[in-house]
This record gives structure tokens, C-alpha cells and sequence, in this order.
């Protein structure tokens, strides 16, 4: 079993960012809460093992990063959700963002402090969900090489899903192969897979993905 904890601090679907400036490092971070949400995680991870369930495995505690996408004011923030044109975000490279604003937002989310905080609650994967954008996983993979050695240290994991359009396609129209391959080439990451995509896509997508990583294996191999 995993139990996943929420440290994006606010999604659009569930939160009023009307007098929150898209962009400002108060949309960002929110740092107590990515570690009050850690804490009631392994709380309750922990009154589950309580009785001494020696034939249960301990749940693995994942600290989900969730995407840039999701901190834009009333946009879809998934490839699937159903929306009207004329509110949603750009749907094109960063979603029409800097790079310099993505980049903020995931330092935000894996400043020291929380990861230090995520080992000391045994959080075993940090998880990036919901990625539809070729840039964003890009600088996802910039902002993971940077903190390397704490990453390391802490012995903690990552996994890369992406939200897409088409079996070929995530959100903003990048392919899936890139976004893999850029990923395969990252070795802070140690997983890779599709979430909140329409059903039918799923099966074709994982084919896209296993073909790009054993292109990505032969390719190291030469």
C-alpha cells in the first residue's frame, strides 16, 4: 500500500486564488503545510501498525510534488478535465510561464527543510504527478540533479507521472518519448508513469513509455 500526502498547499479545483497573484511566492509555498501534512501521514501510518501487524508491510509514504499546472488560477489542470476554452490556461510550452517560474515552484516544494522533514517521517518516494508539459519535466529533472547529494543522502526516491492529451502527447502537445527520454537520463528519477489521462489512453501510453525506455537502455548499451 502507499499512502501519498498533498504539498502542492492548494489545487485549483478545491481552493479561491482570486486575490492570490498567479506567479508570487505566496501561490508557491506554503511550507508548514507540505510538513503538517507529513506529519498527520506517518501519524496514521503509524496508528496502523500499532496493533503490531506482523503480517502487514508497513505502507510506504509518498510525498506527492504534484505539477506547476496546478498552482494556475481556474484552469484544468489535468489532459482529461473538462473545461472552457476561454478560461483555460495557454495550453502551450510551460503553459505560456517563464521557466524561471516553474523552476520557483518546485525549489519551493523541495527547499531542505522539507526534505530533511520528509526523511525524518520516512517518506520513501517523492511523487511528481500530474506533469503535462516537456519543459516542466525538464526543469523537474534540473531542480532533482541540483539537490542530488541531499536526495541522495536521505535515500529518497522519485517517480515522474504525465497527465495526456493522446497516446503520443502530453497536456501542452510535447511528446511522450521526449519527456521519457529527458526522464531516463535523470538519475534522481527512479520511476515513470501516466495518471489523470482518459482511460483507453493508459494501455497505449505505458507501451509508448516501455518502447522509449528500452530505446533509452539500447542507446547506453552502444
Amino acid at each position: 500500500a502507499v499512502v501519498s500526502t498533498q504539498s502542492t498547499g492548494a489545487n485549483t479545483y478545491d481552493s479561491d486564488f482570486d486575490n492570490l497573484p498567479c506567479g508570487t511566492e505566496q501561490n508557491y509555498r506554503k511550507s508548514q503545510w507540505v510538513i503538517d501534512n507529513l506529519d498527520l501521514a506517518k501519524e496514521v501510518i503509524d496508528e496502523f501498525m500499532a496493533p503490531k501487524r506482523c503480517d502487514v508491510p508497513r505502507p510506504l509514504l509518498a510525498m506527492s510534488v504534484g505539477s506547476f499546472a496546478t498552482t494556475i488560477p481556474r484552469r484544468a489542470e489535468t489532459a482529461n478535465r473538462e473545461h472552457n476554452d476561454k478560461d483555460d490556461c495557454f495550453r502551450g510550452e510551460g503553459y505560456g510561464f517563464k521557466a524561471s517560474d516553474i523552476r520557483l515552484y518546485f525549489n519551493a516544494r523541495l527547499e531542505e527543510d522539507i526534505l530533511h522533514h520528509a526523511s525524518k517521517c520516512d517518506v520513501a518516494v517523492i511523487a511528481f504527478e500530474t506533469v503535462g508539459d516537456l519543459l516542466e519535466v525538464k526543469i523537474i529533472c534540473e531542480v532533482l540533479n541540483s539537490k542530488s547529494d541531499l536526495l541522495n543522502e536521505k535515500a529518497l526516491s522519485t517517480w515522474v507521472t504525465l497527465t495526456c492529451g493522446t497516446e503520443d502527447t502530453v497536456d501542452t502537445g510535447g511528446s511522450v518519448t521526449s519527456c521519457i527520454e529527458v526522464l531516463a537520463a535523470c538519475p534522481q528519477v527512479t520511476g515513470v508513469g501516466v495518471n489523470c489521462t482518459e482511460p483507453h489512453l493508459v494501455t497505449p501510453i505505458i507501451g509508448v513509455i516501455k518502447q522509449a525506455l528500452r530505446d533509452c537502455d539500447a542507446e547506453e548499451k552502444l
